[in-house]
């Protein structure tokens, strides 16, 4: 009687985490925040950046910039042990916060990789751009190249430029130019309807550098990538490009795909073999009782 009690527990227990893995394995997909953080000088440094879906909280600590001038600028999500992701399916809702206060919402995204910057700042959020040029190359075709990247990031279209200045063979890379310069100027129309779930426009060049170049008539020429022409709707700014980030992350998001399919597939061999033990351990149980009871009717035959 004790061992048949003791089997039903033990088969119980097993049916249990049997049914909860049938029902869903867990996932670690996720979508990736990361950006800038700005609050007035004369308030308190916030700690974390919160993001709130479906009642769970994610959250990541907010790391001082500059605090000299008004507003004071952070960033979070931009280092690999403080990664905001966040945990949902896709149309749910996301509300962010700076600590407790509420600043704005957005759309989960799976595997999204998404900049969203944050202010808590009563004034007008500006950002000067810092470019951080590599070395001049050598001089080719009486012109000579070098690549920027902003530091700052304050705008996503432009994140790079490319430099071009005029050149004379066998000069040093540094020599001052004393002619003017130019810079690209990109012209875009508004954004377009939402069609599809993608909106568009059109970007073209307003400048004459080229041919300014060409004729000499400056020395130098500062080339800005044309802006994307296509988003996803309801994207901030239309500024989902992960560029700015480290470098590592989108190789992260597919090594965490691929572990999210390995965990889901020993998930489930898990299941099968607790399955498996529970069907065993009713059918010991039923031949167990089916032995004791024709044991019983023998023993009280006439």
């Amino acid at each position: 009687m004790k061992l048949n009690i003791l089997l039903w527990i033990l088969l119980c227990t097993l049916l249990v985490p049997v049914m909860v893995i049938a029902a869903e394995p867990p996932s670690i997909e996720h979508h990736q925040f990361y950006g800038r953080v700005t609050w007035d000088l004369d308030s308190d440094v916030p700690e974390n950046v919160v993001a709130s879906v479906n009642g769970v909280e994610y959250s990541s600590s907010i790391s001082i910039v500059t605090c000299d001038t008004n507003p004071c600028t952070g960033k979070y999500g931009n280092d690999v042990t403080n990664y905001l992701r966040v945990h949902g399916e896709d149309g749910n809702t996301i509300a962010f916060y700076v600590d407790d206060t509420l600043i704005d919402t957005l759309e989960y995204e799976s595997w999204g990789v998404t900049r969203h910057d944050v202010s808590t700042s009563s004034s007008v959020i500006t950002c000067d751009q810092r470019w951080d040029c590599d070395e001049w190359l050598s001089c080719v075709a009486a012109t000579q190249t070098r690549t920027c990247t902003d530091v700052n990031e304050c705008d996503t279209d432009e994140l790079t430029k490319t430099e071009q200045k005029t050149c004379v063979a066998g000069t040093l890379p540094d020599q001052p130019q004393t002619l003017p310069a130019c810079v690209y100027v990109w012209d875009c129309t508004s954004w377009s309807s939402c069609s599809n779930e993608i909106q568009t426009r059109s970007c073209q060049r307003s400048d004459d550098c080229d041919a300014q170049l060409s004729a000499g008539t400056i020395s130098s020429v500062t080339q800005f990538p044309q802006p994307a022409e296509t988003k996803v709707c309801g994207t901030v700014s239309g500024r989902t490009a992960p560029s700015v980030i480290p470098s590592t992350t989108r190789d992260v998001v597919e090594d965490d795909k691929d572990v999210s399919e390995g965990v889901s597939t020993w998930y489930y061999v898990a299941g099968i073999i607790l399955l498996l033990v529970a069907i065993l351990i009713l059918v010991f149980f039923f031949r167990s009782r089916s032995k004791g009871n024709n044991g019983s009717g023998n023993q009280y035959s006439p």
